[in-house]
């Protein structure tokens, strides 16, 4: 926030339904967003560390520095940078006005392991114009032979996808419990995590904006 200078910038932070009609609102400046499941320790330590470790990979891209040196060094420690990214909104979720999409036991896990949860996945991609929002949905779509039943498998619901975009840099975390379905990436976008990168850096495509990169969100059978 800092870097950006949006400490007291003011959201709407809206809850929308997949129409796009508002359910209900609730507007904040962002210095207000709090998680209260953060105790001192945490927050001071190791989460300080993290903040700390993905300051430089960070700056240049909210700076808007999309050349190629700033992208080699996403790709180098994109881990880090998606452990960051999934701490950012695990705790956005947290805080915003809208359902409590994270199961619990991925904060549990995250804690105590300081790994993201199994068939997590992380991707970064850029935005044509500076903005500051997020999108979170549970909504995807399931391709393959068995999607019908998955779609009535009580863990359906535990799927969730949030997208945040920090000026022009775009992030998406999403999550499926079933573990033969992946993420089906965008060709405009980049997988940070799990590690599937290969070959040459290349310069992303611009999205519009970040309606058109969070949605559709697909997993297909692996």
């Amino acid at each position: 926030m800092e870097a950006l200078d949006i400490k007291k910038k003011k959201m709407d932070s809206s809850h929308q339904t997949i129409f796009g009609q508002k359910v209900s609102g609730r507007p904040l400046t962002l210095n207000k967003f709090v998680n209260g499941l953060v105790c001192v320790d945490c927050n001071n330590v190791w989460l300080s560390q993290l903040e700390s470790a993905v300051k430089p990979i960070l700056l240049p891209l909210l700076k808007e520095d999309f050349t190629n040196e700033p992208l080699v060094a996403l790709l180098k420690n994109k881990e880090t940078f998606a452990k960051w990214a999934y701490k950012t909104v695990i705790i956005l979720n947290r805080a915003t006005n809208f359902h409590k999409i994270i199961p619990r036991r991925h904060y549990r896990l995250f804690h105590r392991t300081k790994r993201l949860p199994e068939n997590t996945f992380v991707a970064f991609a850029v935005a044509e114009k500076p903005d500051i929002n997020w999108v979170q949905t549970k909504t995807a779509m399931i391709l393959g032979n068995d999607a019908e039943s998955i779609t009535k498998n009580p863990r359906y619901q535990d799927i969730y996808m949030i997208c945040l975009q920090l000026n022009r840099v775009l992030i998406k975390v999403a999550y499926i419990p079933f573990y033969h379905y992946k993420y089906t990436p965008r060709e405009n976008e980049i997988v940070l995590f799990p590690n599937i990168i290969r070959g040459e850096v290349k310069k992303p495509i611009y999205f519009k904006d970040i309606s058109a990169y969070s949605i559709p969100v697909n997993f297909e059978q692996k």
